[in-house]
């Protein structure tokens, strides 16, 4: 869910994210939810901290800097839900 999370965001996000988590493979069965969970925080609180990162991605838009960071926010936080959903999704399905 995280991995999936990070490689949709902005560059100028991703470089500042912490690192994906494991990937499952024959030897490994990936970073579990809690994991996930955890990063997307962290992911969150790199984005609510870095001034630098909300400063960089409002100056390349028309829009005024405080509605460009919460459109910014709005649109992390929309790809969060729609990734929980689909692996909250994915997770019933393989029951």
């Amino acid at each position: 869910m995280y991995n999936d999370l990070r490689e949709k965001l902005p560059i100028e996000i991703r470089d500042k994210a912490p690192e994906p988590l494991r990937m499952e493979s024959m030897f490994s069965r990936g970073a579990l939810y809690p994991e996930n969970l955890q990063a997307v925080v962290k992911l969150v609180q790199v984005v609510l901290k870095d001034g630098g990162v909300v400063a960089a991605l409002a100056a390349s838009a028309e829009e005024p800097e405080a509605v460009k960071s919460k459109s910014m926010l709005q649109d992390i936080f929309a790809i969060l839900k729609s990734e929980v959903n689909g692996w909250y999704h994915k997770r019933l399905t393989e029951l």
